[in-house]
């Protein structure tokens, strides 16, 4: 049930369900419809999900809606990189819904009918992958339990390329358990009716007997009948005639179907189809116990002779084939989220009490852009953080030291100063120099103007500038000491009446000190 519709995008706008907006088919059914579908969950929170609507003529017919049931139920209990899982089912204004994830690939009877339109052979290798996605994905089925380790039994009973999709990234899934039997199954097919395709069913279940998980072995034999062969099993037969041939075993064997083509194929090729022909033999066989007893089985036997191309070459592979049908889907993925993002009645969240979405009823304020660093720009804002870092680890030592040496410069000057002074005048008071202050990070430079004197020189008439240092950066800065009582040492009379007469005023001693440039120089009769 992977047929695409013919309609191109509709311009109908969504339909809510609950928490789940439709939107227009992407695939017809003779059961149900398929839509691409987005979960619309809080604070913004959407994603895209696949949607199997069961038609409305059957809604209220209860076979119908308790096959929708068990396939919910089934598919819910296989968790499988190879099976497309279910994740809910809506029963919503007499509507029944069942929620898919969403796999954007191309269904393998689509690659298939592609690649003959194209004349183009299917890989033997990437045959090889997907069988075995198929019957990695059957065993995984045929394996699953209920929660108290049970058995379920599911059998799959519609093994076919329409239910096979095989995603951009290479991955075959399995999907559609819709006419899957299980323990668990309360439907239960009507006497003398059968379901499925009639091109992949095993003889059994064409004589309407009891049909067991070698049923699905034998169907994807066929599949890989076909994949290898390049053509349908049943191609040029009427319908009687293909069910009287493979009631009675007559499947040609792959070597014999493929001799009119074989100069066509490369030997590489040709050697692994006839290592691959008793093992696809061997699964179309009429009785099912000659089949292989499980899917693994038969995927460990194909492995064991073929190697299977890598997901990233069946990638390509898909790319190439089904480059018209991803291209269609595209656009209508495009226009479906065009639409419901234009659409006035845009659903915003689940309501409060469950009973569906709630359309927003009022615009939302705008939101203040917000400025992003990008990876390369964050990466160098932190490499200028640590180097700068570094730099001021390494200055640190350098400014103490410089410090160091000034005040040691500035206490030589004083002391040569008093000398010259001893010779030339009375001797000065002696007096304690205040030790330089504890570095400061924070206290600005003094920028007092030196005041007039006559032995002064003239400090420079150029503007002081002051550069910016990084703020991080401790910075080691003299400041004058603050005024404290001093009493002067005991000299003579003599050496008293001199200092008294020599002593500078007040004055001249705020500050004590002046510049040259940048440099502060400490007013010796100030000290």
């Amino acid at each position: 049930m992977n047929e695409p519709s013919k309609v191109g995008p509709l311009p109908t706008p969504p339909e809510a369900f609950g928490r789940y907006v439709l939107y227009p088919p992407i695939a017809h059914g003779g059961m149900a419809t398929v839509h691409t579908a987005r979960l619309i969950g809080a604070e913004g929170f959407s994603r895209l999900v696949a949607a199997k609507r069961l038609h409305p003529q059957f809604t209220d017919e209860p076979d119908f809606v308790q096959m929708f049931h068990d396939e919910a139920q089934i598919a819910s209990r296989i968790h499988h990189p190879n099976v497309v899982p279910v994740l809910d089912v809506v029963r919503a204004g007499g509507e029944v819904i069942l929620v898919q994830e969403y796999v954007h690939g191309v269904p393998l009877n689509h690659l298939f009918r592609a690649a003959l339109a194209m004349g183009v052979r299917v890989r033997v290798d990437v045959a090889v992958a997907v069988i075995a996605g198929v019957l990695a994905g059957l065993h995984a089925a045929h394996e699953a339990r209920d929660d108290a380790g049970v058995p379920l039994n599911i059998v799959h009973r519609d093994v076919s390329p329409q239910n096979v999709i095989v995603s951009v990234d290479g991955v075959p899934r399995l999907l559609d358990f819709g006419i899957a039997k299980a323990r668990t199954s309360a439907h239960v097919t009507r006497e003398g009716f059968f379901k499925g395709k009639i091109a992949y069913m095993s003889p059994e279940q064409l004589r309407m007997e009891t049909v067991t998980r070698t049923a699905d072995v034998y169907a994807t034999g066929v599949l890989a009948w076909e994949l290898v062969v390049h053509r349908r099993v049943h191609a040029g037969q009427r319908d009687v005639e293909f069910l009287s041939t493979v009631v009675s075993g007559g499947l040609a064997r792959l070597t014999a179907a493929l001799e009119q083509s074989r100069s066509m194929i490369p030997d590489d090729e040709w050697e692994a189809i006839v290592r691959l022909e008793p093992i696809v033999a061997r699964a179309l066989s009429n009785d099912p116990v000659e089949r292989y007893p499980t899917a693994l089985a038969m995927m460990n036997a194909i492995l064991e002779v073929c190697a299977p191309a890598t997901a990233a070459e069946v990638a390509a592979w898909v790319q190439t084939v089904g480059t018209d049908f991803l291209e269609r889907r595209q656009q209508v993925l495009a226009s479906n989220e065009e639409s419901w993002r234009s659409s006035t009645n845009i659903p915003v969240a689940p309501s409060a009490d469950g009973s569906g979405v709630k359309a927003s009823s009022s615009p939302r304020a705008p939101e203040p852009p917000i400025s992003i660093l990008s990876a390369a720009q964050a990466d160098e804002l932190v490499t200028g953080l640590l180097a700068a870092r570094e730099e001021r680890s390494r200055k640190l030592p350098w400014i103490v030291s410089g410090g160091l040496l000034l005040a040691v410069g500035v206490l030589l000057g004083i002391v040569l100063t008093r000398g010259e002074q001893s010779v030339k005048a009375a001797p000065i008071p002696t007096t304690t120099v205040a030790p330089p202050p504890a570095v400061s990070s924070t206290a600005p430079f003094a920028s007092a103007e030196p005041p007039p004197a006559a032995s002064a020189p003239e400090p420079p008439s150029a503007p002081q500038v002051t550069r910016p240092l990084p703020p991080p950066a401790p910075v080691v800065r003299w400041v004058a000491p603050p005024p404290r009582a001093h009493t002067p040492p005991a000299t003579t009379s003599s050496s008293s009446a001199s200092a008294s007469a020599s002593a500078p005023s007040k004055s001249d001693c705020n500050p004590p000190f002046y510049f040259e440039g940048t440099k502060k120089i400490f007013k010796p009769s100030c000290l």
